[in-house]
């Protein structure tokens, strides 16, 4: 049986405004006046730089990953980490 690969990464929640976008016609008054939503997603962090954060949902005994979240880190509007290393 082969080891398993997991890797250790920390495991956080961002909370992030969310982009839209329109092709629709736009009134200034209603359409652009509205807050932007906010999301909030959990995942292993494995990957950031200046301008984006990478998160996971899954990871395979092999070593790989699915389910990945790119979040511009400019639109982070709060971070938790909930486990260091998980």
């Amino acid at each position: 049986m082969m080891k398993a690969k997991w890797k250790k990464y920390p495991f956080v929640m961002i909370t992030y405004r969310d982009h839209s976008g329109s092709a629709s016609f736009v009134t200034i008054e209603k359409d652009m006046e509205e807050d932007s939503i906010l999301l909030k997603t959990c995942g292993w962090l494995i990957k950031e730089d200046d301008k984006r954060v990478f998160l996971v949902d899954t990871q395979t005994s092999e070593g790989d990953f699915a389910g990945m979240s790119e979040i511009i880190s400019s639109c982070i509007v709060e971070r938790v980490t909930l486990r260091k290393k998980l």
